[in-house]
């Protein structure tokens, strides 16, 4: 197993979940690595003092309690030759698109059987990066994947939450190219059945 944290409390916990767990020191290997599209690029990033399953890129140099810099990688670039992965779960803030470029050639190649992603960049239309995140997932139908969405949620966040039931659950498939850019990814056009998928699986079928 292979996996990457960034949080040092994180990392932290999870070895030390590892070890609670009796799970062999050799068969999971945990880097503090960012995971993008594109190997070596200095990434600054707030490090925080707890574990709460984000972090935060420091774009505009505003105040934080403190900076790290970390050096980003690609999966193509970390995961050894000859490796089949079984399953790849990405979930990183916004920024799973670029974890899938960067995985291209493990896609291209066939060594990844399923990947679950968590999505969220289309809750609002006027993204001005919702249809370049979009191109660059399209790249997996010409490669025969599918992408399926798990889970949905209506586009109301206050509806959904007074009223959990409300929330759809969806097994929609996106076969080709043409029907993922025409339904814009998963927010269809058609007010009445409009929904947000949540988290995608994509596959070979």
């Amino acid at each position: 197993m292979l996996a990457f944290e960034l949080q040092p409390l994180c990392l932290h916990l999870m070895r030390a979940m590892l070890g609670f767990n009796h799970i062999p020191a050799d068969q999971v290997c945990v880097l503090r690595r960012p995971v993008l599209h594109q190997d070596s690029l200095p990434l600054e990033i707030s490090s925080h003092q707890w574990c709460e399953g984000k972090f935060a890129i420091d774009r505009s140099r505003s105040r934080v309690t403190q900076r790290v810099l970390l050096s980003t990688v690609t999966l193509d670039a970390v995961v050894p030759a000859n490796t089949f992965i079984k399953l790849l779960k990405v979930d990183v803030e916004g920024y799973e698109w670029a974890v899938l470029r960067g995985a291209s050639k493990l896609f291209r190649e066939g060594r990844v059987e399923r990947a679950v992603v968590e999505s969220f960049h289309w809750v609002d239309k006027a993204n001005s990066t919702a249809r370049s995140n979009m191109e660059d997932v399209a790249f997996l139908f010409d490669l025969g994947y599918v992408l399926q969405c798990l889970r949905a949620w209506s586009g109301n966040e206050a509806a959904d939450r007074k009223n959990p039931a409300s929330v759809p659950f969806h097994n929609k498939v996106w076969r080709s190219r043409a029907e993922w850019l025409a339904d814009e990814g998963g927010l269809t056009r058609n007010p009445s059945n409009r929904f947000h998928c949540i988290d995608l699986s994509i596959y070979k079928e």
